[in-house]
């Protein structure tokens, strides 16, 4: 079940680069915009339902969602960037990428083991991102600037889904994503005065994007893949969003006309490829670790 809804989850967040396009606004205001909405859309539960919880958190896990929410910030400011200089296909299969990033952090940090095969998908996806990176788009004289903000993206929210997966084991979904998003507005924020980007003067269109992707894309999307962190490998999770490229480039195609550049397409037939063979393997993994840990109970009780 909690398998279906990441993907669910990921389906809802493949339409951001959807939204962005349809909208005129600067990547600051829509993303500070999309936070700001969000994180409305919380304070009703959160200041009734979970008001104790938010009082009683610990300082170490309040500062583990906040670093979370400006990650999170500064992740959709580049990836808005990124959608507006390469294509939708590019943009959305580098940004999905976070996977050889996650894994190395999951490993490190975590202890998550990675076995060598997929160690070896993992390199192979790599290589299919280097392909993805370089591949010229005809559409935007930008394409590689864009190209290299999905990577820096993906970066991102490697580090803010490694951040979710530790302290989503302290306290509940929402008050994590509540102080987080709000966390994520108040960088996008600064970074909108920093800019002189002023929220008011914009067009319905943007502001009806600003809302699909706060409704939509951050609570039915972001939201989900938060809460299923507390019962899913990270690892898993950062390889399920590789679906996000398929969706996206499917809408790019029927709304934009949108066809990826040859290389484009091989790039993330690889990546894909790759982590769903990488998926299997931490799969696998998990399977061996069960048996191991019930091997160990069962001799425990035998003793």
């Amino acid at each position: 079940m909690i398998k279906l809804l990441v993907v669910f989850a990921v389906a809802c967040m493949s339409t951001s680069s959807i939204a962005v396009r349809f909208a005129s606004a600067p990547s600051v205001w829509l993303a500070l915009v999309r936070l700001l909405l969000a994180t409305g859309m919380l304070v009703p539960l959160a200041l009734t339902r979970y008001r104790k919880e938010l009082a009683s958190l610990d300082r170490r896990v309040f500062l583990s969602y906040a670093a979370s929410g400006v990650l999170l910030g500064l992740h959709f400011l580049c990836y808005f960037e990124s959608v507006k200089n390469t294509s939708i296909a590019a943009a959305v299969v580098l940004a999905c990428s976070e996977v050889f990033f996650v894994a190395v952090g999951a490993r490190i940090f975590f202890r998550e083991p990675i076995s060598v095969q997929g160690w070896g998908g993992i390199i192979v996806a790599f290589l299919g991102c280097l392909l993805v990176t370089t591949a010229k788009n005809t559409h935007s004289p930008d394409a590689l600037k864009g190209n290299l903000l999905g990577l820096l993206a993906a970066a991102l929210i490697a580090v803010h889904t490694l951040i979710g997966k530790r302290s989503r084991k302290a306290g509940s979904t929402t008050a994590y994503t509540f102080v987080a998003y709000g966390f994520a507005a108040i960088t996008l924020g600064i970074a909108s005065l920093l800019l002189q980007v002023p929220i008011a003067g914009q067009a319905p269109i943007n502001w009806l994007s600003a809302l699909w992707l706060a409704a939509v894309c951050t609570m039915l999307g972001h939201s989900m893949i938060s809460y299923s962190l507390k019962f899913e490998r990270a690892s898993f999770i950062a390889s399920t969003k590789l679906l996000a490229p398929v969706f996206a480039a499917l809408l790019g195609w029927v709304l934009f006309d949108e066809i990826p550049a040859v290389q484009v397409v091989i790039g993330s037939i690889v990546i894909i490829a790759s982590v769903w063979y990488y998926s299997r393997q931490c799969a696998i993994t998990k399977i061996v670790e069960v048996n191991v840990d019930a091997e160990k109970d069962h001799r425990i009780h035998a003793d």
